[in-house]
């Protein structure tokens, strides 16, 4: 969204405690460490436990494959006043990543960022990339601000070689200021055979919406989300435990002056219908996942929050970050400003 979430400063001391739930009890603890640049970091793509990437500030794209131990700095030269805050990683050598500003850009390596492709570009001043996902080796999309009163969404059948827009036609109109926001690269979220859904907010609202698809981005629905949307505020993050058939939206408002008053809604439903959380976080939080199928992960600029059931969390650690994902093998990741990088140790 082109009001830019700004996030705010992390309090560097961390605390951590036993969360019971009525099935398990576990430790959980932020290991924190440094990709060695300063930038703020908003894209985050862990392959596996080995090779991660990481994007944002000043073209900034970092790729540990070590497992966050060593980084090297891999970004575009030339484009140092763009924020690349979508990212999607296939290996080592193959990744993609979207500009949040103008230019509207796609770039992509197959030699580990030694050099960057432009596959796709788009002329609109008003296009603005806020995520960008995979469902396979091939498919993809990335969505953008309305472009002419609709989402630019985007998409590709050939691993981001190519990308093609969506029709107007098979987008929802877009409501007055409607947009998305680029702050984790998650509020785009893929599941099984086709489906997808994206969050959005920026419009003065009680309810922010939910765009749907479940035919790889051919066609969308649009339907409301009871966090509240405002100029900064709306869905941040949406994430899908396949196992619960459950979709989680996060979010609130970004400004720290502000008080976020919806934070979390869940769907059982796989996003027919939705409900707010009834001990939501305390905080806006920009980044939601669910990990091991068990319980999930909320973080954002101050604080990390955790539930096992999408509608009670609870506060577990005062370090915060802008994006998370998991691996493969269920780990969590993290990354934030100034460049900072960290693994979530969980304990049973």
């Amino acid at each position: 969204m082109q009001s830019h979430y700004l996030g705010s400063l992390c309090i560097m001391a961390f605390v951590c405690m036993v969360f019971p739930s009525t099935a398990w009890t576990q430790e959980l603890r932020w290991h924190e460490g440094s990709t060695g640049c300063d930038a703020s970091l908003r894209g985050l793509s862990v392959v596996d436990n080995q090779t991660l990437w990481a994007s944002g500030a000043n073209a900034t794209v970092v790729r540990s494959i070590d497992g966050g131990k060593n980084w090297q700095s891999c970004g575009p030269k030339g484009f140092d006043k763009l924020e690349f805050r979508s990212i999607v990683a296939m290996h080592s050598q193959h990744a993609t990543i979207a500009s949040a500003g103008t230019p509207a850009v796609i770039f992509q390596t197959r030699d580990a960022g030694q050099t960057w492709n432009e596959v796709f570009r788009h002329p609109s001043p008003a296009a603005f990339f806020d995520a960008m996902r995979f469902w396979d080796a091939e498919r993809g999309l990335a969505f953008s601000d309305p472009v002419d009163g609709r989402l630019l969404i985007v998409t590709t059948a050939d691993g981001g070689r190519t990308w093609q827009a969506v029709p107007p036609e098979k987008i929802p109109l877009a409501t007055e200021k409607e947009g998305g926001f680029a702050a984790s690269n998650s509020v785009l979220c893929v599941g099984k055979d086709g489906r997808a859904w994206i969050g959005t907010g920026g419009t003065a609202s009680p309810t922010s919406r939910i765009y749907a698809t479940n035919d790889f981005g051919k066609s969308w629905t649009a339907g409301a989300c009871p966090l509240v949307s405002d100029t900064a505020a709306g869905v941040f993050s949406i994430a899908m435990n396949s196992d619960l058939k459950q979709l989680i939206a996060v979010g609130g408002d970004y400004r720290p002056e502000a008080a976020s008053t919806t934070t979390a809604a869940f769907s059982r439903d796989m996003g027919q219908a939705w409900q707010l959380a009834t001990q939501p976080p305390s905080a806006f939080v920009s980044a939601v996942v669910a990990a091991q199928s068990k319980f999930f992960i909320a973080t954002g600029p101050t604080s990390s929050f955790t539930s096992s059931d999408a509608d009670h969390w609870k506060r577990f650690s005062s370090i915060g970050f802008h994006a998370m994902e998991v691996s493969p093998t269920g780990s969590v990741y993290a990354v934030g400003s100034s460049g900072r990088f960290a693994k979530l140790e969980i304990q049973k």
